[in-house]
Formats: C-alpha cells, sequence, structure tokens
C-alpha cells in the first residue's frame, strides 16, 4: 500500500492549496493521474498473483476512505483503530470525497469491481452510494460518462453475489459501523420505497433506469445507443423472471427484443459499419444475447437458445474473442448442469464450438478466457460440470504430454503451448499437475515444461474457497503432486531447476512469459516450514533457500520484506541451536548430516548482508526494536549462535560469552560481556576459546590476538598445550567441515607462534632413517597432535560417548586432515631448494610416514615397516 499512499500524496501537492475532499470532475484530469498510476503500478506489479484482487483491495480502502465520517474525534480514531480492518492503511490517505473514487472507478474501467463492492454493501447504504453515483453521472457528462454508466449498468444485471469472499464481508461490517455513526445513511431516497419482497437488484435497476432518462440526450455515439439497447433487451430477461409465471416470456418473444437493438442498428445509415453482416453489427455493438439469462429460462426457452446457437455455426469467427467464449463456456456450463432437456449432442456441439474459437485465439487472449475460467469454476475448470462430455480426456491428457516429453525443443514449444492451452482450461488441476509431475520425473524435461507454464500467467490464481487461501494454485498443485515425493537426487535436483525457471523464466523469442512463483512465495511455502533437524525436507529446504536467495538479490524491490526478515533469520538460528547437541537427538530427528551446518551458516550470513544492505527500507526505530527483539530471542539459544550475528547486530550489543572465557583472554569489557553457563564450570575456558575460535577464520584472529598464555614460559605452554588437546577432542564431534577447518588452521598459527607444543614422539624414530625433517616440522606435529586425539576418542573412556554416525563423522574429519598434510608435504616437498638430489628418498620418507604407498616405489621392507607402524599406533 505503499505505492498507493505515494499516489495519493502526489496527487494532493499537485491539487494544492486545495484538499482533495474538494476535487471536481474538471480537476480529475490534472490530479487523478498519480492516482491513476499507482492502482496500475499496484496491479502490474502483481500481474501474476490476481491484479483483480489487489485491484479490489485497493479500491475498498479508498471507497471506505470516502464513507469514513469527517472530521474524526480522536475517541472515534481510537475506535476505528480497534474496529476498522482498513483504518491503518486508509488513514494513511488525505480525506476525499466521491467525486475522486467515481473518477477513479471510470478512469480503470473498473465497473465489475464497482458493482461488486456496491452489492456488499449494506441496502441503505449500497442505494445512497448508487444515487451519489448517479448524480456524478449527470453533472457535465461526458462520453466516458456515458461508457462507464452503461458497463456499470450491464454490470448490475449480470451480478452473481460471493457471500464467501471475507474481503467483501468486512468491507459490509465496516459500512454497518459508520451506519450508525452518521445521519447521512439513516434513511434511504425517498424515491425508492424498500420492498423485502423483490429481489434486491430491482431497486437499483429502477434507479439505473431513471439515470438513464436523465443522461439520454448524451447518448449519440451508435455503439452507445446499441449497447443501451442491449442492455435493454437483458433487462426484458431479468425483469421477467421475476414474475409468478417465467414462461409467459418465450424465446421468440426475447429474440424479437433482441432484434429491435439490431434495426435500430440497421436504419442508422452514418454508422460506418452499416454494412457489415448482422452477427457482426452485434459484436461491434459490444454487446451480445445474455446466454447465462437464456440459461435460466424454461427447458422450450433453452432450446431455442442453442437451436440459435447452432445457426451460427457458419459464422464461428465472429466468436474468436475471449469474452464470447468465456459467454459461451458460462451459457454451456448453466444448461448442462441446470436441464437435461438439451440433448448431449447438441452440448457436445457447441462445445466443439467453442473450443475451436479457443484455439483461434491470441496467446494472451487465452490467458484472459483462463483466468476466467479459473475465477468461474476454479481448479477444476469445465470438467466440473462438463466432465460427462468430455469423453477421452484422460487418455488426451497423457498422449499430449508423452510426446511432449519426446520432442522437447524450443522449436516446438509454440505447438506445444497451444496443445496445452486446450487442455488447461478443460481441468486445469489435472493438467498443471502433470506438467509438474513430468517436470520432476523426466531428466532434462524441466526447462522446457517451466516455459510451458509460465506461458500462462493465468495460472498464478488464489483459490478464495480453498484449503489455504493464501497459497496460489501452481503451489498447490506443487506440494500436492511432487513435494515430499522425491525418491532420487536427481527428482529433487530437477525439483531445484523447475522452482528456478517458475521464479525467473527463461524468456522465449516470441513467447510472452510471465513468473509464476514469487521468491517470497517460495520460502513461505517450501522452505520455513521445514527449517528444524526433525523433518526430512529441511535438507532441500536450505539448497532451495540459498538458490532463491542468491537468484533473486539483484531485484528492484526489496521482496524479502515481505517475508519478516528478523523472524526468518532467528528460524535459522534456532536450527543452528539444534545443532549444539546434535549427538544427542535421536537418529529419526538428525535429518540433515552435519556437515549441513555450513550451508545454514552460509544462508545466514548471507540473509545477514541482504538485510543489511536494505536497512533503509525500515524507519530507524523500527530498525532498532527489530534488533532488540532478536537479540532477546537469541538469549533462549547456545551462545555462539548470537556471536554469529555480531557483526549484524552492528555494535548495538555486547558478546555475550562464557565467563570463563574471560580467564584466557585479554576482552575488552566494552564489546565483551561475561554470562553464567551451567555448561562451563572451572577450567572451561580453552573449551570456549575454541568454540570462538570455530565460527569463522575472522574471530579465530581476533581469539588468537587475545589469548594469554606466557611463551617464554616452558610450564604455561606445556599445561596449555595439553588443555588444548582435551578441548579439540570435546570439540571435535560437534564440528561441521568448516568449523573443523576454521580449528586446523587456528592449529597451524599455534604451532607457527610456538604458542602450542607438540613434541615428536619417540616410537616414530625407529622407523624414520636419518634424514633431514625439519621442512616438515609443522606437518609433523600435526600429525602427532592428530594421532593424539585419535587415541584420546578410541581410549575407553570414550567408547559409549557417540552414536555409530558420530564417530563415522569425527574419522571424515581426520581423513580430510590427513588429505591436507598430505597435500602441504607436497608443495613443501616440490617448492624447497633442498629437494635436489633428494627427491627419491625424500617422496619415500613422506609417502612412508603418511603410510601412502607409491606404486613405482615397492619393497617387501616397506611393507612389513608399515604393518609394524599400524599395529603400533593400534596398540
Amino acid at each position: 500500500m505503499t505505492v498507493l499512499h505515494g499516489g495519493f500524496l502526489l496527487a494532493e501537492q499537485l491539487f494544492r492549496p486545495k484538499t482533495l475532499a474538494e476535487l471536481t470532475k474538471s480537476d480529475w484530469e490534472h490530479v487523478g493521474r498519480p492516482i491513476v498510476e499507482a492502482l496500475r503500478e499496484i496491479s502490474s506489479a502483481a500481474a501474476c498473483s490476481q491484479p483483480f484482487a489487489w485491484k479490489k483491495k485497493a479500491l475498498i480502502i479508498i471507497w471506505a476512505k470516502a464513507l469514513q465520517p469527517y472530521p474524526i474525534t480522536p475517541s472515534d480514531t481510537e475506535t476505528l483503530w480497534q474496529e476498522d480492518v482498513f483504518f491503518s492503511v486508509g488513514n494513511m490517505i488525505p480525506t476525499i470525497n466521491h467525486t475522486v473514487l467515481f473518477e477513479l472507478l471510470k478512469s480503470l474501467e473498473a465497473s465489475g469491481l464497482f458493482i461488486q463492492l456496491l452489492m456488499a454493501l449494506p441496502t441503505t447504504v449500497c442505494r445512497a452510494e448508487l444515487e451519489r453515483f448517479l448524480e456524478h453521472v449527470t453533472i457535465d457528462t461526458s462520453s466516458k460518462d456515458v461508457a462507464f454508466f452503461l458497463d456499470v449498468w450491464w454490470e448490475m444485471m449480470k451480478h452473481k453475489g460471493n457471500q464467501q469472499d471475507p474481503l467483501l464481508s468486512q468491507f459490509r461490517t465496516m459500512a454497518h459501523k459508520y451506519l450508525s455513526s452518521s445521519d447521512e445513511f439513516s434513511h434511504p431516497p425517498k424515491r425508492f420505497k424498500s420492498d423485502p419482497d423483490v429481489c434486491p437488484t430491482m431497486p437499483l435497476l429502477a434507479m439505473l433506469l431513471t439515470g438513464l432518462k436523465q443522461i439520454q440526450d448524451r447518448i449519440r455515439c451508435p455503439g452507445m445507443r446499441c449497447c443501451a439497447l442491449a442492455n435493454l433487451a437483458d433487462m426484458l430477461t431479468v425483469f421477467a423472471l421475476m414474475e409468478d409465471d417465467p414462461q409467459e416470456v418465450s424465446a421468440t418473444v426475447y429474440l424479437d427484443k433482441l432484434a429491435t437493438v439490431i434495426s435500430v442498428w440497421n436504419v442508422d445509415t452514418q454508422n460506418p459499419y452499416h454494412q457489415q453482416a448482422l452477427a457482426e453489427k452485434v459484436k461491434e455493438a459490444e454487446r451480445d444475447i445474455s446466454l447465462t439469462s437464456l440459461a435460466r429460462l424454461p427447458s422450450e426457452t433453452i432450446l431455442v437458445g442453442f437451436e440459435s446457437l447452432r445457426s451460427l455455426l457458419q459464422d464461428r469467427a465472429l466468436f474468436r474473442e475471449p469474452g464470447l467464449v468465456l459467454k459461451l463456456l458460462e451459457a454451456v456450463m448453466d444448461v448442462s448442469a441446470t436441464d437435461r432437456a438439451v440433448p448431449r449432442p447438441q452440448i457436445k456441439q457447441v462445445i466443439d464450438l467453442i473450443l475451436e474459437c479457443h484455439a483461434h485465439l491470441s496467446l494472451p487472449d487465452k490467458n484472459k478466457v483462463l483466468s476466467g475460467v479459473l475465477l468461474s469454476w476454479g481448479r477444476k475448470g469445465l470438467s466440473e460440470k462438463l466432465l460427462g462430455h468430455l469423453e477421452g480426456f484422460q487418455e488426451d491428457l497423457n498422449t499430449t504430454f508423452n510426446q511432449l516429453a519426446q520432442s522437447a525443443s524450443e522449436q516446438g514449444l509454440a505447438k506445444a503451448i497451444a496443445s496445452v492451452a486446450r487442455l488447461v482450461i478443460l481441468h486445469p488441476e489435472s493438467t498443471v499437475k502433470k506438467v509438474c509431475s513430468m517436470a520432476v520425473v523426466n531428466l532434462g524435461t524441466h526447462r522446457f515444461l517451466a516455459q510451458i507454464l509460465t506461458a500462462f500467467p493465468a495460472l498464478r490464481f488464489t483459490e478464495e474457497q480453498g484449503p489455504n487461501p493464501s497459497t496460489t494454485f501452481v503451489v498447490s498443485c506443487l506440494k500436492e503432486t511432487v513435494w515430499t515425493k522425491f525418491s532420487t537426487p536427481r527428482e529433487e535436483k530437477q525439483f531445484l531447476e523447475l522452482l528456478r525457471c517458475l521464479v525467473s523464466p527463461v524468456k522465449p523469442q516470441g513467447i510472452p512469459v510471465a513468473a509464476l512463483l514469487e521468491p517470497d512465495e517460495v520460502l513461505k511455502e517450501f522452505v520455513l516450514p521445514f527449517l528444524t533437524l526433525d523433518v526430512k525436507e529441511v535438507d532441500l529446504s536450505l539448497r532451495l533457500f540459498i538458490q532463491t536467495l542468491e537468484a533473486n538479490t539483484c531485484l528492484e524491490e526489496y521482496w524479502l520484506q515481505t517475508c519478516s526478515p528478523f523472524p526468518l533469520i532467528f528460524s535459522l538460528c534456532q536450527l543452528l541451536d539444534g545443532f549444539s547437541r546434535f549427538w544427542q537427538l535421536p537418529r529419526e530427528k538428525r535429518c540433515l548430516p552435519l556437515d549441513g551446518k555450513d550451508l545454514v551458516i552460509h544462508i545466514l550470513e548471507r540473509l545477514c548482508e541482504v538485510v543489511s544492505a536494505n536497512a533503509e527500507t525500515f524507519s530507524p526505530d523500527t530498525w532498532v526494536k527489530s534488533l532488540s527483539w532478536l537479540h532477546r530471542k537469541l538469549e533462549l539459544l547456545d551462545w555462539t549462535v548470537g556471536l554469529r550475528l555480531q557483526s549484524f547486530f552492528g555494535g548495538h550489543f555486547k558478546c555475550e560469552v562464557p565467563a570463563t572465557l574471560f580467564e584466557i583472554c585479554k576482552l575488552s569489557e566494552d564489546k565483551w560481556t561475561c554470562q553464567a553457563h551451567p555448561r562451563y564450570g572451572p577450567g572451561t575456558g580453552l573449551l570456549a576459546w575454541m568454540e570462538c575460535s570455530s565460527v569463522s577464520s575472522g574471530i579465530s584472529e581476533q581469539m588468537l590476538a587475545l589469548l594469554v598464555v606466557d611463551v617464554g614460559n616452558p610450564e604455561e605452554v606445556r599445561l596449555f598445550s595439553k588443555g588444548f588437546l582435551v578441548a579439540l577432542v570435546q570439540l571435535m564431534p560437534w564440528c561441521s567441515p568448516q568449523e573443523w577447518q576454521c580449528l586446523h588452521q587456528l592449529t597451524r598459527r599455534l604451532l607457527e607462534t610456538q604458542l602450542l607444543h607438540v613434541p615428536y614422539s619417540l616410537e616414530y624414530i625407529q622407523f624414520v632413517p636419518l634424514l633431514n625433517l625439519k621442512p616438515f616440522a609443522q606437518e609433523l606435529q600435526l600429525s602427532v597432535l592428530l594421532l593424539r586425539a585419535f587415541q584420546f576418542l578410541c581410549s575407553q573412556s570414550c567408547h559409549n560417548w557417540l552414536p555409530v554416525e558420530g564417530w563415522s563423522h569425527v574419522v571424515k574429519l581426520l581423513c580430510n586432515s590427513l588429505t591436507n598434510l598430505l597435500d602441504s608435504v607436497r608443495l613443501t616437498q616440490s617448492v624447497g631448494p633442498w629437494a635436489q638430489g633428494q627427491e627419491q628418498d625424500l617422496t619415500q620418507e613422506t609417502l612412508f610416514f603418511y603410510t601412502q604407498t607409491n606404486p613405482s616405489v615397492s619393497s617387501l621392507l616397506q611393507k612389513v615397516n608399515e604393518q609394524h607402524f599400524l599395529k603400533s599406533i593400534a596398540e
């Protein structure tokens, strides 16, 4: 709603010194443009997510503002904040009058929305508002006023109430509250008396007829005259249906009245379209027979109507227009559902005619039809009522997609889209689910099938009556068909690629496509609910998270704002917190391996970067409050989690660490503060220090600089070295590969600075010839340290410390370190100046030492030595 607010503020600036509450029709052309553009921007930004629904929300807020009592007292303001759901947003909009509302509706050509909202109002308010509209139209009536009036009239005749729409219900409730606070609506217009026995539409139509008389002299264009006469012809049906015996109105009489419209057209010789054929004249008049009204008439009339459709088979080309196709579909659906007097072959003939007309539409027009089908009949489409007339649909569906899978190429994309366009209006749900399933199962088809889906932006449709009103149709199909049902890693990979293409469509040449998923929608539906260690989809959700985050960081709009970024950050922190007790969890609650911790950390860091870079989208007060909220929540988690967010907090809070860390580090009290942690008793300072060091290489360097160890005191170095080994063993099983790498680099730095002392073991000497091992001193010390850690872990005191998976993880970390050692040895050997002339000996020595056998060097003695060496380690 920020865009809407901006549009009104700009309009208010253009109209100063006057206020928008004083605006007249003549002022609108100069002042109204920013408001219209704001509404269009809202609709276009949500073009793939039901622009109609977004426009409806915006217009409800504007209408509520126009209805709001003025001036508002402080007590009224307090009441409105609590009871009016539209007040908080509408309060940002300047005070307006009804001229702003009606001119905006006219500029947007939103006659359908106007009637939908009008009919949602309480009866008294509804009539008063329509009276206002008619007064507005009759003042300085322009051709645009006439056109909008005729559209409003026609929309009212075909209006069908939607009692389930929560927005309309809230709008009605709000208007009821205003009734009690305003004398304006205390009495309905005197000219129109309420009759409880009459349909509520009848008095309103009577008001419109009165309005028509007032502006009839302004209806000069032949096309508008025909529209008015067509509306009058439809009125005949509407009033006839209210009679006690509607059978008195036969189809012949109805069609005769419609012929009057044509006769008026025919006598108008000045009309440039005078010489065109009869059917085309009806089309140019922009009105057709109200087939939906005919469908409600008795069986005899319905039959006459379908003989007239059959007679138009010869002129089917004239029906290749999305509005007409939809009206024909509505008629067939109503006839099929309400009356069995029409023979099945005739219904089938009409369906075939409609599908043929649909096939000749352009792709944008096909999307208009699909949008209408989804809005009218939901995910089942035409199959809901016409399934009996759609023999062979499932077979046709399977055949079509089998052919698509075999010929997936950009050359055949247009043909593939045309084939799917027919299927998707017949049964949207089956068609979209078939695409989703094939895109995941069939190797390499995801991109091609995604291009087909994104050619139908109308599929970005939200089912208001569905189980989850906020979930779009495509998301529902994905969740019901493939999500949580993957059988191989390849299927998971194809799913990730499919979602990437649906969020950021690949644009083929000459075919318009649009995103069917928004990045925030992907996070809300496929990531956030699964960010816990005990959910088997957590690994896939994390991969989807980073894919979405990295693919959409360049978007102009800060889309993460709609995902509530601070709770999102906290969800990742909770996941990290789970790793602090990873091996204590039952096996079934460890669905993400410890290696996955690195991915969580990477996502958290990337997310914090993006949120920090967009901090200006928050007000300063909101930003500080959000940081404080997050900091309070982190107090419930492992202390190392908060340490990872210190740069994100930007110095607002001190680093909170166990008190024992202060015993071995020179920590500034300006930046660090101690907290009591039950797990950190006396002598655990070194463990806390190593936990800090494993967080990142940056913090590791900081910890090394703050460490208090007297290098000149051999006893202190020796005690530190022993403690280091114990802390290393304690921490290793809970380290991710990246954290272990940090500790590996820290160990090297400690050896370089001589803060860590690891003596060569005597057991090595009996196997090592008298060679110069000084170039490998650090590698030897690291090797001994890893050996000691391994022996410690293999001791009796640790035998029941970890589950089997935990020991496997430890071995994996040790193997990675040994691999790094070997790489380091090879590098040292290749660049050392002493390597000249000793290459063979050094190669044998290093390979022997690390039990790596060189195929070119093999001897019985070497094998015996290796066996003896391994046996000594095992003992």
